[in-house]
């Protein structure tokens, strides 16, 4: 039993090992919390999700789906389509949010069952349309059109453009002014970045524009960014539609060089000597000073009809053997 003058020294030690053990804790460092440390997560399952969709395309690849497709494709251009898709796959999650808990957890909840039908579903669907005879065409023969290639186009656009309208609806009716009018600011960014120099380069260079429809489905995904079904809708069928023409065609660029021969002199004479195994185009471009009126093209080793032409246009031969040939600008 303690008597009465232990027990206030107990009471002090106490209070001292109090004041230690406050005094502790006060200068322990807080535990290092992100409430965003989740957002890698949820972006590389949405990257992985386009690498599944690729890997699914190519395989439609092997089987002719579409008719038209690279196969096959060696592991250099494998490797650059892919990169270069799932590096657009990250600013498309970063335009429509996919990083943010809520945004991720709204889409990736059963109920949007939806979603990834499209997702999933376009890839094939989209690759087995294309091998109906109407719809093989592409945006280099416009003028050799079908009318079920108009139909098709001109009504998807429509509905295309009715979605993205419904977008900007949306954006007006969930955000204030400056949120709404930030959030279409960003998407004409990209659309007037890429299309300002479509138009600069298509008109100033010899080159071909050849507009891709995964790019054109790409732009369209990036007004996606709605916890709304049709939102999600609209995300699921343009991404499916983005790496179906990759996974198909490629990362292929919308400026094709048509591989012809230039100079940045004045040449009066060239002498050519061409080595082929099969047939083979031969385009003279037209140089710094301006479009050249004709060329007269002769062979020496081979007997071949002269041709008289514009040179913009392409010239066809057909060597079987090495070919010289040459090339007098009058």
């Amino acid at each position: 039993m303690l008597n009465d003058q232990t027990q206030p020294l107990l009471a002090d030690e106490e209070a001292a090992v109090r004041e230690e053990t406050d005094d502790a804790a006060s200068h322990t460092p807080p535990a290092l919390e992100d409430p965003d440390a989740h957002r890698f997560l949820y972006m590389g399952v949405w990257v992985c999700m386009f690498a599944f969709n690729f890997v699914l395309a190519r395989v439609l690849a092997r089987a002719d789906l579409p008719y038209d497709a690279i196969e096959p494709l060696d592991q250099f251009a494998l490797y650059d389509s892919l990169t270069r898709m799932m590096l657009f796959a990250v600013v498309l999650g970063w335009f429509v949010r996919i990083n943010q808990e809520d945004r991720f957890f709204w889409l990736f909840h059963w109920k949007r069952w939806y979603f990834f039908v499209l997702f999933f579903g376009v890839v094939p669907f989209y690759s087995w349309l294309s091998n109906f005879e109407p719809l093989k065409h592409s945006t280099e023969d416009i003028h050799n059109w079908s009318s079920a290639m108009y139909v098709a186009v001109v009504g998807g656009g429509l509905v295309v453009l009715v979605v993205i309208i419904a977008h900007l609806l949306l954006a007006f009716r969930r955000k204030n002014i400056t949120g709404a009018f930030l959030y279409l600011l960003a998407r004409l960014a990209v659309f007037g970045y890429y299309y300002f120099f479509t138009i600069f380069l298509s008109t100033s260079h010899h080159n071909d524009l050849h507009l891709h429809h995964y790019f054109t489905a790409w732009c369209c995904a990036l007004f996606a960014e709605f916890n709304h079904p049709i939102s999600a809708a609209l995300l699921g069928v343009m991404s499916a539609i983005f790496v179906q023409g990759i996974g198909a065609y490629t990362f292929a660029p919308l400026f094709n060089d048509p591989g012809c021969f230039s100079t940045t002199l004045p040449v009066t004479y060239a002498k050519c000597i061409f080595n082929a195994d099969a047939n083979f185009t031969l385009n003279i471009c037209p140089g710094p000073m301006g479009a050249i009126p004709e060329a007269v093209c002769t062979t020496r080793k081979r007997s071949m009809v002269e041709f008289i032409g514009n040179v913009s246009n392409p010239h066809v031969w057909r060597p079987v053997e090495p070919l010289e040939m040459f090339v007098n600008h009058p």
